[in-house]
């Protein structure tokens, strides 16, 4: 957590930076998104195997698209403001349960779950302007600092009508926390609603974690290190809708 507090820090700083050369202009966003991890990334599959056809690996069990928020702030560039840069953080959480019934008598509940702060900054262009809707198409290339941190990995057996056994909660040890740099493609559109506010959307294709991979670690997004021995690149797919300010 103090990485995530100095990382945050040293953003702020930057961005206080920036807007001291471009005080003429700049917008203010914040609202939600979400996280899709595509293909057969193992965070994908479940923890525990439901068959004899399922992988012999521990899965992530993030197989659906994840929550998160985002604050952007953006500075528009050049003459007529087709470029512009963008400095967002963004918080994920990724959450992911089962329930497996052992026997009539016995259920099984598996927990995963883990944080994902965002820092990413890069180089927006605006591809179109479209005056009649007051609104503009925009695409752009970001780096990004993912930190991987609040791991979490819980077994919870559950007895049913059963007065001899007690109910069993196995914390298991999770994996280290992981920093990760990597890199996300966007498009999007931002729309004039009234006055100064803006709502701006778009989608975001991304890897990230192109540099900084720990192959003793294992995968990104799983529980634990058994039967891993390379940690491969997640692709990830994001929506986000914000609510826009210009100042």
């Amino acid at each position: 957590m103090k990485l995530a507090l100095i990382i945050i820090l040293t953003l702020c700083l930057s961005l206080i930076n920036l807007k001291a050369q471009f005080t003429t202009k700049y917008e203010i966003s914040a609202g939600i998104l979400t996280t899709q991890i595509l293909g057969n990334n193992p965070a994908t599959l479940t923890m525990v195997p439901t068959s004899n056809l399922d992988e012999a690996v521990t899965g992530g069990s993030f197989p659906d698209a994840q929550p998160g928020i985002e604050f952007r702030m953006t500075f528009p560039i050049g003459d007529k403001d087709n470029f512009r840069i963008p400095f967002s953080i963004d918080y994920t959480f990724f959450r992911g349960k089962e329930r497996i019934n052992y026997n009539r008598n016995i259920i099984d509940y598996f927990s995963h779950t883990l944080n994902v702060l965002g820092i990413n900054s890069g180089l927006h262009y605006v591809l179109l302007y479209v005056p009649f809707a007051k609104a503009k198409i925009y695409t752009g290339l970001e780096g990004r600092l993912s930190y991987v941190h609040n791991i979490d990995v819980e077994w919870f057996r559950d007895y049913l009508n059963n007065s001899v056994f007690q109910d069993e909660l196995y914390k298991i040890p999770p994996k280290a926390d992981a920093l990760r740099l990597g890199g996300t493609l966007k498009l999007g559109v931002d729309g004039r609603l009234k006055d100064n506010f803006y709502i701006n959307a778009g989608i975001a294709f991304g890897i990230p974690n192109i540099i900084g991979k720990d192959n003793e670690r294992g995968e990104l997004f799983t529980p634990i290190t058994i039967q891993e021995n390379v940690e491969s690149n997640v692709y990830n797919f994001h929506i986000y809708i914000l609510m826009q300010y210009n100042l």
